[in-house]
């Protein structure tokens, strides 16, 4: 996951004034006013041996630089002046181009308690940056958050705080700071990268938590409901749960209505669902839509197979389904107008289906959550969203609630939108 921008430290040091942070950010920073400087609380003996530090640093003369900081370090007592012995450390590192010794000046301006710095925020947030560079991912966490308590903006100190947990494996907390650093890049109106909700669900998946596996596939495919969004999302549900035949075809359905499907193998293994439900129209209704779509060829043996079996078997199915529907409305188990119900459904008359399902209800013995998925399938394809969402609330009980989710989604979000 690519950070947003990269931040780098230009400090000025002139006695008596603060050191300043310039971060390089994609957008200019307001200019305001600056605060009039604290006097700094430097002691006599100090005082002079920061002055010859400074004084050869602003000529850029290593030797005289580390020379008179060594002498300046042996008396440094107060906060002040550690922080001073922080700032030209990090100016000598600059000169010798060694990146350790910018990292201790700006640790050591960091931890002097001093009240001078008026950039310390962007101080804890350089020094975060580079702690996690250095592999110290606890400290990369600790000093980031207080670069967050101190009012830093930039949006690289919640993504950099993610993955330090990340590497931790502290999934939660990590996804937490990602989930910010999200809602903070929407609300300033700038888009957010696919990556970072591909990052999200990456991690949602090692933690093996469910909840946050549908959270944040349903953050990615809303942040941009393309078909391939729309087609991982769904995957990956179906994939890190275990589902039941009947689950997988609800699951089917929905990348049927959302236009997710994609290739031969999609295609194939929908159909190849219902043809083990005995739901041949369904069967027949996923190939052609492959073959419509050219995504599947009408050349290849398995779709002319699947495609041949479903032909075959549509006739005798269809009669037995009009006697069962007449049956079923007057005798049977619920079980019985359930199993009627759901190859309505498949035959893509749902308004029938939902008759069958209200009888279901009635005669009872049947699981209220399969029922009312069906229901609210039926319903989204009969145009009925807002009782098609209540059919879905009703679904509460997982896996059958994790799929009953994305279905909501698509009713807020309708098919995936073209590239």
């Amino acid at each position: 996951m690519k950070l947003v921008s990269s931040v780098s430290l230009a400090l000025a040091l002139a006695m008596g004034s603060t050191v300043m942070l310039a971060p390089q950010t994609a957008v200019a920073a307001k200019k305001e006013k600056a605060p009039k400087p604290k006097a700094a609380e430097l002691s006599k003996e100090f005082r002079p041996l920061i002055g010859a530090a400074q004084a050869a640093s602003q000529k850029k003369d290593v030797a005289a630089t580390e020379a008179a900081l060594a002498a300046a370090k042996a008396v440094a007592k107060l906060p002040d002046e550690l922080f001073y012995i922080g700032s030209i450390t990090y100016e000598l590192g600059l000169m010798k181009s060694d990146t350790a010794m910018q990292r201790s000046g700006i640790d050591q301006m960091v931890d002097a308690g001093s009240t001078l710095p008026t950039n310390l925020g962007l101080l804890n947030m350089e020094s975060g940056r580079r702690a996690y560079q250095a592999g110290e991912y606890q400290k990369a966490i600790s000093r980031l958050a207080e670069a967050d308590r101190l009012g830093v903006k930039d949006i690289n100190r919640l993504i950099l705080n993610a993955e330090a947990n990340f590497k931790l494996n502290q999934w939660a907390q990590g996804l937490s700071a990602l989930g910010k650093g999200v809602d903070e890049q929407k609300a300033a109106g700038q888009p957010v990268p696919d990556d970072w909700f591909r990052r999200g669900v990456s991690v949602a998946l090692k933690s093996k938590d469910t909840a946050l596996i549908s959270e944040w596939s349903h953050k990615l495919v809303r942040n941009n409901p393309t078909a391939s969004n729309w087609r991982d999302a769904l995957l990956i549900m179906r994939d890190s749960i275990k589902l039941d035949a009947k689950s997988q075809m609800d699951v089917a359905r929905l990348m049927y209505d959302t236009k997710s499907l994609a290739g031969e193998r999609d295609f194939n293994d929908y159909a190849s669902l219902a043809l083990e439900g005995k739901l041949p129209w369904e069967a027949q209704a996923a190939i052609q839509a492959g073959i419509d779509s050219k995504a599947v060829s009408d050349t290849s043996k398995p779709i002319k197979d699947r495609l041949a079996e479903a032909k075959a078997m549509a006739p005798g199915e269809t009669a037995a389904l009009n006697i069962d529907q007449k049956k079923a409305l007057t005798s049977g188990t619920g079980v019985y107008a359930l199993n009627v119900a759901n190859a309505l459904v498949s035959q893509g008359n749902n308004a029938a289906a939902l008759e069958l399902l209200g009888v279901a209800e009635k005669r009872g013995g049947v699981d209220n959550g399969i029922v009312n998925m069906l229901r609210g399938i039926a319903l989204t394809r009969l145009g009925r969203a807002a009782e098609a969402r209540t059919a879905f609330d009703a679904v509460t009980t997982p896996p059958k609630s994790n799929i009953a989710g994305f279905w909501k989604l698509y009713l807020d979000l309708g098919a995936a939108k073209t590239m």
